[in-house]
């Protein structure tokens, strides 16, 4: 009887968390937190635009202007430059476009 019980909670418990963990990694989440190399490509008012390679793949990537430094930011071209290879840290992945949110301020915490 009591080891009926005990798989019983184990299953309730942490099935469901062993859901979610395999639904983030075929999500692609299973990047996030990771540092890549990126290099700018386009700089808008809204932030620049990037490539990424993560796992071997090129993502075209976007770091919005709250993601560029943790100061104020009102010209993202201070910051950055068309050309430049930096780090970026991944904040999402979309494998289904091919696209990612970066982020530069994320880097060096």
């Amino acid at each position: 009887m009591h080891t009926k019980v005990f798989i019983f909670k184990f299953l309730l418990i942490y099935l469901p968390l062993f859901i979610k963990i395999v639904y983030s990694y075929c999500k692609g989440e299973r990047n996030m937190g990771t540092i890549v190399n990126i290099t700018i490509t386009k700089i808008v008012d809204f932030g620049a635009f990037c490539d990424a390679e993560i796992d071997g793949k090129i993502y075209k990537g976007l770091i919005h202007i709250s993601e560029i430094a943790d100061a104020y930011v009102t010209n993202v071209a201070d910051y950055v430059t068309v050309g430049q290879q930096m780090d970026g840290y991944v904040i999402s992945v979309d494998e289904s476009k091919d696209q990612a949110k970066l982020s530069l301020k994320r880097v060096s915490k």
